[in-house]
């Protein structure tokens, strides 16, 4: 079975500042229709079972087709998802979409509990947006408790809001969200030359935030600090004395799980495109001589072929290495030292406590 992240569209109503395909949102052209788009997920589903689908861009809801593919979906009784800003999310669409027995959750971006924090990355009034559409689902499903459409707040940690995360908890709380995405980060698109990145104080700070909210309970909110490595909660409980939730790095690129573009182009990963050469449409070729091709197994056979983190301090020592963390080994190298730098830096600090003990 196989999990698939979907670009639909690369059409997109706002320009936020961190958007990570910025440099995509131009490339409107050749954009599948949906007899395409059900030709794709045939040629996927006829080989390999889909078990998951979720749908990015862009703004899914842009895209003319979206609603139907949504419901031809459901006929082949495949779950999917899509992200949204929420400006079209609006009370005509979210019932048809509710009638949907395998959309199975909608995940809305908000960068920060008031409107300056989040208008200052996403634009101007979009905060008092994003707030009516969470409490739209939230009021569905507590009228139908039979609904199974999970609210996920995402929210990318950049120097503009670290400060903020404590009060983005209570917000989702409040505000019946079901779970709570803390995000990485990563300077491309839009967000190059931004100075988003966190620093070392600011990370500590973030990461002693969440420990805090979530050893004291979260009232059913789910926290999943993707920040972060799973290294933070053997540091949080070692030198805090706190409860952190475990955080899974897993990576099944080329295995479990592939990427699709807004043409039909099949990856096993979003990030693994800018190293082909060529791309690989659905539309054209088969989908096993695509699967089973050298390049379309790079990110997994090369994380399994060589020794790059196993040869490097803390991962070759490591127990979540291989098992709940698999580092991207498609980043350039120098992007190593940058991967790696808050799980040295926590280490350090572990090995600094365990010397002080002795």
């Amino acid at each position: 079975m196989v999990s698939i992240k979907w670009d639909v569209t690369y059409k997109c109503n706002l320009i936020c500042g961190h958007c990570i395909n910025g440099n995509y949102l131009t490339n409107k052209d050749n954009e599948i229709v949906y007899e395409d788009m059900v030709k794709v997920i045939n040629k996927i589903n006829d080989n390999i079972p889909v078990g998951y689908i979720h749908f990015w861009g862009g703004e899914p809801l842009t895209h003319p087709d979206i609603l139907p593919f949504f419901k031809y979906l459901e006929t082949q009784g495949i779950q999917f998802g899509f992200n949204t800003n929420g400006l079209l999310l609006n009370e005509k669409n979210f019932e048809y979409l509710a009638s949907l027995n395998c959309l199975t959750n909608i995940v809305v971006s908000l960068e920060g509990p008031t409107a300056e924090v989040n208008d200052a990355i996403r634009g101007r009034n979009i905060f008092n947006v994003i707030m009516k559409r969470i409490r739209m689902i939230s009021a569905y499903k507590r009228e139908n408790p039979d609904c199974k459409i999970k609210i996920v707040v995402n929210t990318v940690i950049t120097s503009m809001n670290y400060g903020t995360i404590g009060d983005i908890i209570d917000l989702c709380v409040r505000e019946d969200v079901d779970s709570l995405q803390l995000l990485e980060f990563i300077e491309d698109g839009n967000g190059v030359g931004k100075n988003y990145s966190l620093t070392d104080e600011m990370f500590m700070e973030a990461i002693t935030t969440v420990a805090k909210r979530f050893t004291l309970g979260c009232d059913g909110l789910e926290i999943v600090p993707k920040f972060c490595r799973p290294l933070v909660k053997d540091y949080i409980e070692k030198c805090l004395h706190l409860k952190f939730p475990l955080v899974i790095h897993g990576c099944g690129a080329g295995a479990t799980t592939l990427f699709l573009d807004n043409k039909g182009n099949v990856y096993p990963c979003d990030r693994s495109r800018k190293y082909y050469n060529r791309q690989y449409s659905l539309l054209d070729e088969d989908f096993f001589s695509v699967w089973e091709s050298e390049d379309f197994k790079l990110p997994f056979s090369r994380y399994y072929g060589d020794e790059l983190y196993r040869t490097l301090i803390p991962c070759n020592g490591c127990k979540y290495l291989g098992d709940v963390c698999f580092p991207c080994h498609l980043s350039r190298e120098a992007d190593v030292d940058a991967v790696m730098h808050n799980c040295n830096l926590l280490d350090n600090m572990m090995k600094e406590v365990d010397g002080n003990e002795l």
